[in-house]
């Protein structure tokens, strides 16, 4: 029988018997404080007052409440484990910034005129500019149309010099990163296309599907009359099907050529990229 002075002796007190101090155990255990092996555990429970600890657990029949406490504990932190990883890996998942694309449109480039002149704005500024613009004529237009389009080469010639930096192991890694932005709801993330990349190669069938497309008599001699693209296609693969070896062997032969030819320039720049 463990009396209140042992108890007391060994440094526990009446409250260690209630959820404070089951709970304190849990915590510790699920910390990492006490070993989850068995010999650590051994190792822990022969304590001096460990040991005063599970037997007061025992004789008072408190282990319903001690499990319950602990499990309770035990999947408290590991949600908390999950939040603080999940936040850790969107913190991580950040792309590169990147310059915009496109340029300014001409109304864009009007309105932003507009901002500089004036220094009064309002609720009705935009309604202004609006007028403005539609009673313009073309000839006025066209200053801001040729504004608009210096905006829009200089920003494809930046966004390209950007991309001309990133190695092609940065681009995939960065375009890893935007696929898992998209796929948790980012969708307005596109991701990077590299003009360096080997083009995907065309074939046999698909240069037959250009070569028959740009027929004068395709709409007669080889779809039958049909206009819908699916029933076009569907035909063509059907005389695809038909045809010989020999006549296949032509449009290989044409094909490999072609995809030669397209990857020649990225195949130049990558050795020069390596020399």
């Amino acid at each position: 029988m463990i009396n209140a002075g042992f108890r007391a002796s060994i440094g526990f007190r009446e409250w260690t018997l209630g959820r404070r101090g089951l709970g304190a155990g849990s915590n510790r255990y699920l910390e990492g404080e006490i070993s989850s092996s068995r010999r650590g555990a051994v190792q822990w429970a022969n304590g001096p007052g460990n040991r005063a600890l599970l037997g007061i657990i025992c004789e008072r029949k408190t282990w319903p409440v001690f499990l319950g406490v602990f499990f309770r504990r035990f999947y408290r932190l590991r949600a908390s484990k999950s939040t603080s990883k999940s936040e850790k890996t969107n913190q991580e998942l950040k792309t590169l910034p990147a310059p915009p694309r496109t340029g300014y449109s001409p109304w864009i480039v009007f309105v932003k005129e507009k901002v500089r002149q004036t220094a009064v704005r309002g609720k009705g500024f935009i309604k202004q500019c609006s007028l403005v613009w539609k009673n313009m004529s073309e000839e006025e237009r066209q200053t801001y149309k040729d504004i608009s389009s210096e905006s829009k080469l200089q920003a494809s010639r930046t966004y390209m010099n950007w991309i001309n930096s990133l190695s092609p192991r940065e681009i995939k890694k960065e375009n890893r990163i935007r696929s898992q932005l998209r796929k948790e709801g980012n969708r307005g993330i596109t991701l990077i296309k590299d003009p360096r990349k080997p083009k995907r190669c065309l074939s046999s069938f698909l240069f037959f599907c250009a070569y028959a497309r740009s027929r004068p008599d395709f709409i007669e001699k080889y779809v039958e009359g049909k206009t819908r693209i699916a029933e076009q296609t569907k035909m063509l693969a059907k005389k695809w099907a038909l045809m010989g070896d020999s006549e296949k062997q032509v449009c290989f032969r044409y094909i490999f050529s072609i995809n030669v030819l397209r990857n020649l320039s990225t195949l130049q720049s990558t050795i020069k990229s390596v020399i």
